[in-house]
This record gives C-alpha cells, sequence and structure tokens, in this order.
C-alpha cells in the first residue's frame, strides 16, 4: 500500500509539473498615453519575449486591448505570459540577462510602468484548451462555488461540444479554454477560475453573446441539461469580458 501511495504521488507530482501555466498582467493606460504603450510593447518587449521563446523559456507571449469600460480606472490592457509547465514558469529567465539585450532601445525607454501601472495579476493553471488563432476573445470570470465540479463540467461537457461547434464553422468560434487560479486566492480575490471563448470578428463575438427568442439547437439544450453550471454559478459569471488583441507570438510561430 505504501508503494502504491507514493506511485499515486510520484503521478500526481509529475502531472503537475507539466501543467501549462499562465502569467495574467492587468494595466491600466491612460487614453493619451495608448499608442505610446502599445509601441513599447510592440516593438520593444515583444523582441525580448521572442528571444525568450526561442530559448524554450516561454511558451506564448500576447497583449490584448479591452473593448469596454467596466469601472473608472479599471485595467484596460491585458499581458498574458504562457509557460509549458510549472518548472519553465521562471520569470526572471524571461525578463532578464541575455534577453533584454534584443530591447532594441535603452531600458529606460522600454520601460512603461509610469504610463501603464500594473492594476494587478495573476498566475493561472491551464485546465484544458482547444488551441486557436483568434483576433477576438470573450473572458468569463467566475467564482464558482465547486471549483473541482466547475472544471470538470467544462473538460466533460463543454470542451466537446465546443470542439463540434468550432469543426462545424458556424458562428466563427475559433478558439475556447478554462483556467484555475493558482495565486492570489481567498474569499477576497475577484475570481477563482475563468474560460474564454475565441472569435474570428467582433462581429461573431456580438452575435453569440445577444439575446435571441430562438430556442437552443438540440446539441445546446442537451448540454444544459446535463451541465451542472448553474449550480456552481447561481449568479452567473462576475464578468464577460471582450479583448481584441493587439500582437501574439507563440512557440508555434
Amino acid at each position: 500500500m505504501k508503494m502504491i501511495a507514493l506511485l499515486v504521488l510520484a503521478i500526481l507530482a509529475s502531472e503537475l509539473a507539466f501543467c501549462q501555466v499562465a502569467y495574467l498582467q492587468y494595466r491600466v493606460v491612460s487614453a493619451d498615453h495608448v499608442e505610446e504603450y502599445i509601441e513599447k510593447e510592440t516593438k520593444s518587449w515583444s523582441k525580448v519575449a521572442q528571444a525568450a521563446i526561442d530559448k524554450g523559456d516561454l511558451a506564448g507571449w500576447s497583449i490584448w486591448r479591452k473593448l469596454s469600460v467596466t469601472e473608472a480606472g479599471a485595467p484596460n490592457f491585458l499581458l498574458v505570459n504562457t509557460y509549458e509547465s510549472i518548472e519553465k514558469a521562471q520569470p526572471m529567465k524571461v525578463w532578464a540577462g541575455e534577453n533584454l539585450q534584443n530591447l532594441g532601445v535603452p531600458f529606460e525607454e522600454a520601460q512603461a510602468d509610469k504610463i501603464a501601472p500594473i492594476a494587478f495579476d495573476y498566475w493561472m493553471q491551464v485546465e484544458d484548451s482547444i488551441d486557436g488563432d483568434f483576433p477576438y476573445v470573450i473572458v468569463n470570470y467566475a467564482m464558482p462555488l465547486n471549483l473541482g465540479g466547475f472544471i470538470e463540467d467544462n473538460k466533460t461537457l463543454w470542451k466537446p461540444f465546443f470542439e463540434s461547434y468550432i469543426e462545424s464553422g458556424e458562428g466563427g468560434m475559433q478558439g475556447w479554454g478554462v483556467m484555475s487560479v493558482l495565486f492570489p486566492r481567498g474569499s477576497e480575490a475577484r475570481f477563482s477560475a475563468l474560460t474564454w471563448d475565441g472569435f474570428d470578428s467582433f462581429a461573431n463575438v456580438m452575435n453569440y453573446l445577444r439575446y435571441t427568442s430562438e430556442p437552443p439547437p438540440p446539441a445546446l439544450e442537451e448540454l444544459l441539461a446535463n451541465s451542472k453550471l448553474d449550480e456552481f454559478l447561481p449568479n452567473g459569471f462576475k464578468y464577460s469580458i471582450v479583448y481584441a488583441k493587439v500582437m501574439s507570438l507563440s512557440d508555434d510561430d
């Protein structure tokens, strides 16, 4: 029994080590600094990210602009750094040392903290995804009553549904995924999980979100009958926010 227990722990440790991890950084940029901030990210910091990707220290990097105002002073830009595993999540290897030589300008000139202060950040574990390249994304922020149940519901029921939906070519959906928060966490946290839905156009985002009196198709009706999302999220998502992609890099490029 002791050997079995040790084997189980070893398998769990191995699985956790190779779970993909994402670092989400939310920044606040005033209207008069938006162009300057985007230029710093896309013309300087993207080169640092690309150097890290080329070395295998970073799996992906992207910057997104929020398309709505949720409240005055709320973050309006989102940076996403993706790592292949927990073991590879070492930001000091990415944003320091030799990689900084790729900035193309002096470090002080590339610095963006004064014009784009960080409001907050989150480390996330990618639980499952349908990979795709999309210019728009809906991010659904959630605080489920049962985190494990929420994740499993998404993986076992919603993922197969969205795979079929994406393969059908209807609605312009091009990607999907679910993440859970590693930290910060707690009763005062903004969210503990999120899902994302990627689309090929803003029009398809709007069509996906809009109210319609038409009954849901049979496949969706069956899914809703089996899903327990209403139980896990009795008040629904905390926020569903639309972002437009500014730029992205990945190890698949």
